[in-house]
């Protein structure tokens, strides 16, 4: 059975948590098929989704998806890409602009054992945002040569 912390995962839309924990009352076939995710208590969630509807109609907010993939499936002539936009994982593109959800969730695992230092929230707005990652030492002056300069992202 699901409980009200896999529900949160669900409803989350960090980077970690995307496309996890699609049972409604069952988490089963998430078990089975790799899209079950446990909550991590020392993380905050940022609930949500990714590209938010810009309206309170829940005609919209319950459909504004579709319209999406309908408008994804409709740009192009292939039928492998029709397919693919329809079966696909989410965020594939043909000519591979954007990254898939597993593609994101590899690249932030990676940046946090490359960054420990940088917050997770600011790995995952320049993963979600395609922007690298480039850290730049601080104008600091230090006391020894050994003494690290701290770091920062660049925008």
């Amino acid at each position: 059975m699901n409980t009200h912390k896999q529900h949160q995962v669900h409803h989350a839309q960090n980077i970690e948590y995307l496309d996890k924990n699609h049972g409604g009352y069952l988490n089963l076939f998430d078990k089975l098929y790799g899209s079950h995710g446990l909550l991590d208590p020392n993380r905050e969630v940022d609930f949500g989704v990714i590209h938010p509807p810009e309206s309170y109609n829940p005609f919209i907010i319950v459909s504004h998806e579709y319209k999406s993939i309908f408008k994804d499936v409709a740009s192009t002539g292939n039928w492998g890409h029709k397919f693919m936009y329809l079966f696909g994982p989410p965020g594939w593109s043909p000519d591979k602009s954007t990254l898939t959800v597993r593609q994101m969730q590899r690249e932030l695992k990676k940046q946090r054992k490359l960054h420990p230092d940088i917050p997770v929230s600011d790995l995952e707005d320049r993963i979600l945002c395609g922007k690298p990652i480039q850290i730049v030492p601080e104008q600091t002056e230090h006391k020894s040569e050994s003494e690290p300069a701290l770091a920062s992202v660049v925008n």
